[in-house]
């Protein structure tokens, strides 16, 4: 089982005001100055404000687990308080940013989960899923690790000789989010076995392309030379994003010879939200096979109905949209973008969900929200009909309960329901799905708590 060391640094960053306690993970593979492996695990979480009525303490939990090739590998459960007058100022919001390390003893695909629970409203979780496909180092052939994308990298104080990182502070940005609030892209990564490269120097090189491929404009690619002094180097510097339209890129960094020449390279996705500045993520083909007479209200109703698959940020990005064929093509992108890969293009996908959404609305209905809106209905949309329903009626000790069985998902996954109100509002509390709400203890929220006194 994996052994967790904790980084000293934590930041708090200036943020929108959050509904919801939603963690955001992201993971990194790297070689310490003794070849040993370790996964970089790094975190946010956003902090809700004081309330105005008096400075009670914040109390969360923090509850990550690890899985390794689906196997449980490592977990960590802690407990985060402060006074909350003393960690938010009236009318802010900020965030928690922090890492933790894990010895990497066996490559393979290490998946972490992280709930976060609020101690004041017990029913309040939520969870985050990173996935990271590990991998051996060659011991003599070049080499570079994944990257961290940061909001700020500095000089650290002091460093330890063992962990080559220690010489900086580095504050992670897990969101993956740049522009308004974060302006600048800083990145670290590290290369080894640099000897291997003819010549005594090399260059570091980064580039910023468009998700479907191409360099940006007025974004030339980086390159800067660096003389040999270790068979290991640290790579670091930051990137101008401020003025990038809204969209989705791909950071490509890597090591090249004097004659530039590229020996080794990586990508890692991120994105920039500009409220200011016009998407980039517009498609400019097939727009016209997509609601060609549409108006901007119906095309908003599509793109209402697509809440399940589309990130806050890019239903920021459309939001910016002023007119009916901008929004038109920005929802084919989007179509194309979160297909899964059984489907042969993102038209194919569209048809599927528009579909089981309209089936959604006629099935689960709800009191509080259409049927496409509810988590059955949410389910139901993304991955089909289950194989199996076992329904568990309302009973003396229990509340009415479903859960969904899905054969042929990962194996065999559940979903499961409850109308915890009474309302016929089944709520999603738990599913063994990777990147669903993981709640082990699901039963006890469907359990009447008992009178102890009229037990006696």
């Amino acid at each position: 089982m994996g052994t967790a060391q904790t980084t000293p640094q934590v930041a708090i960053a200036q943020l929108p005001a959050p509904e919801r306690l939603q963690p955001y993970v992201d993971l990194a593979q790297f070689q310490d100055a003794n070849h040993a492996n370790y996964l970089d695990l790094s975190y946010a979480v956003p902090l809700p404000a004081a309330p105005t009525s008096s400075p009670d303490d914040l109390a969360l939990v923090l509850d990550l687990r690890i899985y390794r090739n689906d196997s449980l590998w490592a977990t960590k459960v802690w407990k985060l308080e402060e006074k909350k007058s003393a960690l938010m100022p009236a009318q802010s919001r900020r965030e928690l940013v922090d890492r933790v390390r894990y010895t990497l003893s066996v490559p393979g695909t290490y998946r972490a989960v992280l709930c976060t629970r609020s101690l004041e409203t017990v029913a309040r979780v939520d969870s985050a899923v990173a996935i990271l496909h590990t991998r051996r180092f060659a011991e003599h052939e070049l080499e570079i690790s994944d990257v961290i994308l940061a909001s700020e990298i500095k000089k650290a104080a002091s460093a330890s000789i063992a962990s080559r990182q220690s010489a900086y502070e580095i504050f992670p940005n897990p969101r993956l989010i740049y522009g308004e609030i974060v302006p600048t892209l800083y990145y670290y990564f590290e290369a080894y076995n640099i000897a291997s490269l003819p010549g005594d120097h090399y260059k570091l090189y980064w580039r910023v392309e468009h998700e479907n491929g191409g360099g940006v404009e007025d974004l030339a690619p980086g390159y800067r030379t660096k003389k040999k002094l270790n068979d290991f180097s640290i790579e670091l510097g930051t990137v101008p994003v401020a003025t990038l339209p809204s969209g989705a890129y791909v950071f490509v960094y890597g090591i090249a010879d004097s004659a530039q020449h590229l020996h080794a390279s990586r990508r890692k996705k991120f994105y920039i939200y500009n409220s200011t500045i016009a998407s980039s993520a517009v498609a400019t083909s097939g727009a016209a096979t997509l609601l060609p007479n549409a108006s901007a209200a119906e095309l908003d109703d599509e793109f209402d109905r697509m809440q399940h698959i589309v990130p806050r940020d890019e239903k920021k990005m459309y939001q910016s949209l002023t007119n009916a064929e901008g929004k038109r093509k920005f929802i084919l992108s989007l179509w194309e973008a979160h297909k899964p890969e059984e489907y042969p293009n993102g038209l194919a996908y569209r048809r599927v969900y528009l579909a089981r959404a309209g089936e959604a609305d006629v099935k689960f209905p709800t009191v509080f929200r259409p049927g496409w809106k509810s988590d059955q209905g949410r389910v139901f949309i993304l991955y089909g009909p289950p194989s199996n329903i076992e329904r568990e009626p309302s009973n003396p000790t229990t509340k009415p309960y479903e859960i969904w069985r899905y054969d042929e998902i990962q194996g065999g996954v559940i979903f499961v329901f409850a109308d915890r109100t009474g309302f016929k509002n089944y709520e999603l509390i738990h599913s063994t799905h990777r990147n669903e709400l993981h709640n082990p203890d699901w039963q006890r929220l469907v359990t009447f708590e008992l009178d102890r006194e009229g037990m006696q």
